[in-house]
């Protein structure tokens, strides 16, 4: 059940005249940071005091994208940006600094570039109108879109500089609807996964238009690459598995790394940490994630109190969000690794959140230029 908190500016009064941290003021499975000047500052949008970038956040229901001001433990919502258009799809790079848009209408491709309360779009030339679903790379330098009527993708590339559309591949060969997608870094490497009545299948699609089975599954609700290869992890959310896939493009010899035994049942979002580490399976029955060593070992659990949809990355590493709607309480995971810990250790991640927007009406941040043609 979805954790919920009382207002925040409430908290902050409350924990003000008490003299105590905002830590002691919410339910113990979700740590915050401690009260400060600093964070009074960066909790009030209003203040001048606006501090790092932590993120992004698309709305889809109202189709508005917000910047999330602060540090974890201390962040806020701002005003959503004017970003000059209808929005049908957009997704923001795990980089946090661009964002791939759909214009509603027209259905051109847009390359955002994010910067704090700051957005600057261009007209990516090249690429079909009207994609249904977007996804970004692991490092965001790739990306590929998908067209559920003429059920092809086409990849993207460049997105560190200048973005470049790819080659267009069919994927009328798997079966069943699509149910998750994933691109490599290489920019040439595609995972789909398929879902039907009969069950499911995840396929691999190079650019030179060449596929090939990855394996039979249940449902697959998601999937990641890891970051700089061509492994990836799937989560069968039917089976209550985490399937990890080496070499998709090649001998693609897969293996499951962990199961309802740990505690991993219905996994509806999975992915990697920076450094490769670690896989992280949300899942939505237990309202908890799995940390799980991805050179084997022992499985961890963290409770995040919350009914978690999604592991969408935040700035920094291996920091991820656990749901989108800024209308309610965000759960954030933050699963940083110290330095002195070996790489094959499991370490506790811990989980924050951040405060839902406090107004619901549509504020324009900035006044992006015109977008434009390249």
């Amino acid at each position: 059940m979805q954790a919920r908190f009382p207002n925040f500016n409430n908290i902050l009064a409350l924990g003000l005249a008490a003299g105590l941290s905002l830590a002691a003021a919410v339910p113990a499975q979700v740590q915050t940071a401690a009260l400060t000047p600093e964070t009074v500052a960066l909790s009030n949008p209003d203040s001048p005091v606006r501090g790092p970038v932590f993120g992004y956040v698309f709305d889809a229901r109202t189709r508005l994208l917000r910047p999330i001001f602060g540090v974890p433990g201390a962040a806020y919502f701002s005003a959503a940006l004017n970003l000059g258009f209808e929005v049908k799809e957009l997704v923001v790079s795990p980089k946090q600094d661009s964002a791939i848009a759909v214009e509603a209408g027209s259905g051109r491709t847009l390359f955002v570039r994010l910067s704090g309360s700051l957005a600057e779009s261009e007209e990516i030339v090249g690429v079909m109108p009207g994609a249904d679903r977007i996804v970004f790379s692991p490092s965001g330098e790739s990306a590929a879109l998908y067209f559920r009527d003429t059920r092809q993708a086409q990849f993207l590339s460049g997105l560190r500089g200048v973005p470049e559309s790819g080659a267009t591949v069919d994927l009328s060969s798997l079966s069943g609807v699509l149910t998750a997608l994933a691109v490599a870094d290489d920019g040439e490497t595609l995972l789909a996964a398929g879902s039907s009545r009969d069950g499911g299948e995840v396929r691999a699609f190079s650019a030179d238009g060449s596929s090939r089975a990855v394996a039979s599954i249940g449902r697959a609700p998601s999937m990641s690459f890891f970051h700089g290869s061509t492994d990836a992890v799937v989560a069968d959310m039917d089976r209550s598995e985490v399937i990890l896939a080496r070499d998709v493009a090649g001998s693609a010899q897969t293996s499951v790394i962990s199961s309802a035994l740990d505690g991993v049942r219905q996994p509806v979002a999975v992915a990697v940490s920076s450094d490769n580490a670690r896989v992280f399976a949300a899942s939505l029955e237990t309202g908890s994630v799995a940390t799980i060593p991805s050179a084997g070992g022992a499985v961890a659990l963290t409770d995040c109190s919350c009914a978690p949809r999604t592991l969408a990355p935040l700035s920094g590493d291996s920091i991820f969000r656990l749901s989108d709607d800024p209308r309610s309480a965000i759960h954030v995971l933050d699963a940083r690794s110290p330095s002195s810990v070996s790489s094959n250790a499991v370490v506790a991640p811990r989980v924050l959140f951040i405060p839902a927007v406090a107004d619901e009406a549509v504020t324009a941040a900035s006044v992006p230029r015109t977008a434009r043609g390249r």
